[in-house]
């Protein structure tokens, strides 16, 4: 079998026989299209979740760990919750940290302080964190530090490495189905993310201090979910999620109406969040044992890339016999 699919990648010119070097650098030809898609993992379950026509997706309360009618469940979202006196959502991220858009206090680090954010657990037991500081990361991401710690029944939602753009074709997250609690409406939207320029994520564009993540929603979508309105004045904060096997992962929110909001796993935001000593307590997604994409790739490469990644490794994850030694990996998380 390997045979076959080197002379495969051979006769379609994507190498000497060996090694795929014109295609995709120096990697080798019996591995290119076996290792596992971060993209097609990312979509897969929301793409699952969507089909779920016998579910709702109105809302009424931030207790999104028991509300079994949504059709987002059996994803839990308890680490969604807001501020008990202005309103705005705040999205946990660690026991006692809750990130949230700065511009919904007029970046002040000070009006937060002593007041309170509430969050339902799994239970249905409601939680309030005390707000005892409050640190500008970058842009419009802040965080809220709490004097008391969140319950274990409130599960940390995952948090993709800052090198994740690395594991997707175009190095984007264009195309990637989201989940949004819309506050103004009361409704669970299902999203895709459809600005998102290759390069950004790096904090390389002058003046850009957060990931472009601009969505909207899903209308070619197949799915009474993917419907719904954009964001307006009252929505900000309010957290987007991927979805990672069965866990939730956070990016973060809407800054305004169809505009950029800042993203937990920006390497900007995220350096600077290091330099805060605001990491501990993270619950990162271990994505090392996905297929990387080179930087330099042409467009007609590219193409072929995601043809090979998109289009094959269905076919071939089925296949008894791993060719590339290296089984799907099962879902990962670790604390840093």
């Amino acid at each position: 079998m390997k045979t076959i699919l080197i002379m495969l990648l051979v006769c379609l010119g994507l190498g000497d026989g060996t090694r795929a070097d014109g295609l995709f650098g120096h990697v080798q030809a019996d591995t290119v299209a076996l290792t596992p898609n971060l993209a097609q993992t990312l979509s897969g379950g929301i793409s699952a979740l969507a089909q779920n026509t016998n579910a709702t997706w109105s809302w009424s309360s931030w207790n999104f760990g028991t509300n079994s009618a949504l059709w987002t469940w059996p994803v839990n979202l308890a680490c969604a919750g807001q501020m008990k006196t202005l309103y705005y959502a705040a999205t946990l991220v660690t026991p006692n940290e809750a990130v949230y858009a700065g511009h919904v206090v007029g970046y002040s680090l000070t009006e937060l302080v002593g007041t309170a954010m509430d969050f339902t657990d799994t239970n249905g037991a409601p939680w309030q964190g005390w707000v005892s500081n409050c640190v500008n990361v970058s842009g419009d991401f802040c965080v809220a530090i709490f004097s008391n710690s969140a319950p274990a029944t409130i599960p940390l939602p995952g948090i993709l490495p800052p090198n994740f753009t690395n594991y997707l074709a175009g190095h984007s997250l264009a195309g990637i189905p989201s989940i949004w609690p819309h506050p103004n409406e009361g409704w669970m939207q299902l999203m895709v993310v459809s600005m998102d320029v290759p390069g950004n994520e790096a904090g390389t564009a002058p003046g850009k201090d957060w990931f472009p993540n601009t969505f909207f929603p899903a209308s070619d979508i197949a799915s009474p979910w993917a419907q719904g309105t954009f964001p307006w004045s009252g929505d900000s904060s309010s957290p987007q999620f991927l979805v990672y096997w069965e866990q939730p992962v956070v990016l973060f929110a809407p800054h305004t109406a169809r505009c950029p909001g800042p993203v937990i796993s920006d390497p900007l935001v995220w350096s600077s969040l290091c330099a805060d000593g605001l990491t501990n307590g993270l619950n990162m997604i271990n994505v090392s044992g996905y297929r990387q994409f080179p930087l330099n790739l042409r467009p007609q490469q590219r193409a072929w890339s995601i043809l090979l990644q998109d289009h094959y490794w269905p076919w071939f994850s089925s296949v008894p016999l791993c060719l590339c030694g290296k089984p799907r990996p099962a879902p990962r998380t670790s604390s840093t």
